[in-house]
């Protein structure tokens, strides 16, 4: 049997809340949905009567309603790509200069040179395979 921990949040002053995020989803959905809806409308309208009047007020509600979703798209990514450069560039107390500096540093032996190496062990095959 397996316990499950919860793990800890840590809230984000710049980051909206999961209920704000749920209720901006469901407005979104609704809008489509209604839109969706009187666009049917006015096809079927159209479609009954035969008048023009319908399927231009149709054409204006279809372009209305692409541009609403590619508004909704293009917001959507926005905010992942702020909520990803938000979880990933946190720690920007980092010194890349010092480090790199660091890297190129010549290296210094830690190994005192006064002491004289080990000695060696001659090792025949046998004693290796045991």
């Amino acid at each position: 049997m397996m316990t499950r921990v919860p793990v800890p949040v840590l809230e984000d002053p710049e980051r909206p809340a999961a209920g704000v995020v749920a209720v901006r989803l469901h407005r979104q959905r609704r809008t489509a949905v209604a839109l969706g809806a009187v666009l049917s409308v006015l096809v079927l309208a159209a479609a009954l009567t035969g008048s023009a009047v319908p399927w231009v007020l149709a054409a204006a509600v279809a372009v209305l309603g692409v541009a609403y979703a590619a508004t909704a798209l293009r917001l959507r990514r926005l905010a992942t790509e702020r909520e990803m450069s938000l979880a990933f560039l946190r720690d920007t107390d980092f010194d890349w200069g010092r480090f790199e500096a660091e890297l190129r540093a010549e290296r210094v032996s830690v190994e005192p040179a006064d002491e004289e190496p080990p000695p060696a062990v001659d090792l025949a095959e046998a004693d290796l395979a045991r």
